[in-house]
This record gives structure tokens, C-alpha cells and sequence, in this order.
């Protein structure tokens, strides 16, 4: 009896053993991503004011597209590159502004250094892939909603 059960353990460990030769190895298992809770990145202008571009902007120009690029110094503060590229029917315009940003929880504002003299821009970040800014212009407020790229 001893030698059957011997033989029945080392007949299903073998059958075991080879059935785990034909899977999948464990080091290309996916993991889930985690959610993304930096804010430092390149971000594209999906919409202003709920529409899609081009979009007016007073004046007689269209607003066409715009990137943002945050950098990172740590989980907080940054610097930022605002590009915005605008059309009053003779072509287009690319116009840059610089500043640094702070982030604290949810709320963004952006502290435009460059040109001198530009408001200051809020918005609201609260992780992920999109974020939005309020800029309040010659009594007209613009909301722009970003996606990072």
C-alpha cells in the first residue's frame, strides 16, 4: 500500500510539474498602473470654454491650440511654458508665456513672470490625465481643458 501511494504522489507532482512549463512565467504578469498624481508633464488644449478649437477669443481671432509644459522642482511648485497659437485671418501666431506654478491639493495657479504685467491663471488639478484653467480676460472668463500628452 505504502509503494502505491509513493507512486500516486509522484505521478501527480510529475503531472504537476509539467503542467506549470506550458503557463505564462510569473515576470510578465501585468500589473495595474497606478493613477498618476504628478502634474509635471506636456499638456494639450482639448477645449475652451466647453467647445472645441478653433474657438474666438475676442477681437476677431481664433484661438487654434495651445500647450502647456509643466516641470517639476517637487510635488508643489514648477516651472511652466503657457504656447498659445491664435489666427485673425492672416495666419497664425505663436505667443509664449513663462512663469512658475504651485499646486496645493487640487488648486493650480499659474504666476505668469513673462511677459511682465500678465494675470495670474487658476485652475484645478486632482490627478490623471486631464486639468483645467480659468483665465479672466477683458471681462470675459475662459475655461481651458487640458489633456496631458
Amino acid at each position: 500500500m505504502r509503494s502505491v501511494t509513493r507512486f500516486a504522489t509522484l505521478l501527480f507532482a510529475t503531472a504537476a510539474l509539467a503542467a506549470c512549463e506550458d503557463k505564462v512565467p510569473f515576470s510578465n504578469v501585468v500589473t495595474p498602473i497606478e493613477p498618476i498624481t504628478s502634474i509635471a508633464g506636456t499638456w494639450n488644449l482639448q477645449t475652451l470654454n466647453g467647445l472645441t478649437l478653433p474657438q474666438p477669443i475676442g477681437g476677431g481671432i481664433n484661438l487654434t491650440a495651445s500647450t502647456l509644459t509643466l516641470v517639476a522642482i517637487d510635488a508643489a511648485t514648477g516651472t511652466f511654458t503657457l504656447s498659445i497659437v491664435t489666427d485673425d485671418g492672416t495666419g497664425a501666431v505663436t505667443s509664449t508665456a513663462t512663469g512658475n506654478y504651485t499646486l496645493a491639493g487640487t488648486v493650480l495657479s499659474l504666476a505668469i513672470t513673462n511677459p511682465v504685467g500678465a494675470p495670474t491663471i487658476t485652475g484645478s488639478f486632482g490627478g490623471g490625465n486631464t486639468l483645467s484653467l480659468t483665465l479672466a480676460q477683458n471681462g470675459t472668463n475662459f475655461t481651458a481643458v487640458y489633456a496631458r500628452q
